[in-house]
């Protein structure tokens, strides 16, 4: 994966989240986690108040596969657990969930 990079981010991480079930019922949550990258700040440019504008990027952390209901609970569980996989459980600013 390619967030081997971002756990050394030194601001937050947002991400935005969708769980779905497929026609053959299969459930999944998707999770995209965005951020600013002040290490591409020399590439970034400014606005014309004078302000930087920083390179946003955005990276698909994960594709999960759902086994159980889709409570609140259980999707938190399996976030905070793709979270810790990358280092970044303590770096989440903020998180749109759309259902």
């Amino acid at each position: 994966m390619l967030i081997y990079k971002e756990q050394r981010l030194p601001g937050v991480v947002h991400l935005a989240l969708d769980t779905w079930t497929s026609p053959n019922t299969h459930s999944y949550m998707g999770v995209v986690a965005v951020f600013l990258d002040p290490k591409d700040a020399a590439t970034g440019a400014t606005d014309n108040s004078g302000v930087l504008k920083y390179p946003i990027k955005t990276i698909i952390l994960d594709f999960i596969k759902l086994s159980k209901s889709h409570t609140g609970e259980y999707l938190a569980e399996k976030l905070l657990a793709c979270l810790k996989s990358f280092g970044i459980d303590l770096k989440v600013c903020v998180h749109v969930y759309s259902r």
